[in-house]
């Protein structure tokens, strides 16, 4: 990625300066979310289904910035679906659609190119 720029003065640094550490966060939260993202729809074709509510239970927190690190929640269940970590669990319930381990597979496929992947939002500007 190259940004060209032309600054004279040191207000036109400095005011510069904060819109990139302003922008450039926000810019990496938005592609650290996409990728997330995209990790759930993954992992919804992998949930085992019986109505489905686990299933659409499914869901990714917003982005949290925190010193030099940013992070997304990803997880299933909630208040009506309480099941969601014992299928998760259960390797030896035999599930006709799906299966389980259904999100921990996908982060795990994930991780080696977890990087490469935000990097490749940020420079096709999808962020």
């Amino acid at each position: 990625m190259a940004i060209d720029f032309t600054l004279t003065g040191t207000e036109a640094v400095k005011a510069y300066l904060l819109k990139v550490a302003a922008i450039t966060p926000k810019k990496a939260a938005a592609a650290v979310y996409q990728v997330g993202n995209e990790a759930l729809t993954e992992s919804k074709k992998r949930t085992p289904v019986d109505n489905g509510d686990l299933k659409r239970s499914g869901q990714i927190d917003a982005p949290v910035v925190s010193g030099d690190g940013i992070s997304v929640s990803i997880g299933y269940g909630d208040t009506a679906v309480d099941y969601a970590l014992i299928v998760h669990e259960n390797t030896t319930a035999n599930h006709p659609s799906g299966q389980h381990h259904y999100l921990s597979s996908v982060i795990d496929e994930l991780r080696p190119d977890f990087l490469s992947k935000v990097e490749e939002r940020l420079k096709l500007g999808d962020a």
